[in-house]
């Protein structure tokens, strides 16, 4: 969807976390990708269903970045990236038998002065 964001159109996405592997209903670490990001454009991501109330997002870490078109061409690698990052409990009830709500961590990202191939965003 696109909404309104200090009077500039941003794509937003919500995105659920599956459980992190071998656990039983943890969510802490996500690896996701865009393709086809517009020059200029801003994007919000919405990682909605993370179990941990504290997370270092509060205390200014900011989410990896890898951009394709950045590795080809400055030969660039992963390196911090998001702006105007929250880190906050959502009130979604855990279903997976803990205590508690859901946290969400909400970051905007940029794509830069040309159409980006893939970028990838992990924790």
């Amino acid at each position: 969807r696109t909404v309104s964001e200090d009077g500039s159109a941003v794509d937003e996405y919500d995105l659920l976390l599956n459980w992190d592997h071998g656990t039983r209903g943890h969510t802490q670490w996500y690896l996701f990708a865009v393709s086809g990001a517009e020059a200029g454009r801003t994007y919000r991501f919405n990682i909605i269903n993370f179990c941990k109330a504290q997370s270092l997002y509060r205390q200014g870490m900011r989410p990896l970045v890898y951009s394709t078109r950045a590795a080809a061409e400055h030969g660039e690698g992963w390196r911090r990236g998001g702006e105007r990052i929250l880190y906050f409990e959502n009130g979604v009830v855990k279903r997976s038998g803990g205590r508690g709500e859901h946290s969400t961590l909400s970051f905007v990202w940029r794509a830069g002065e040309l159409d980006e191939e893939w970028v990838y965003f992990a924790y």
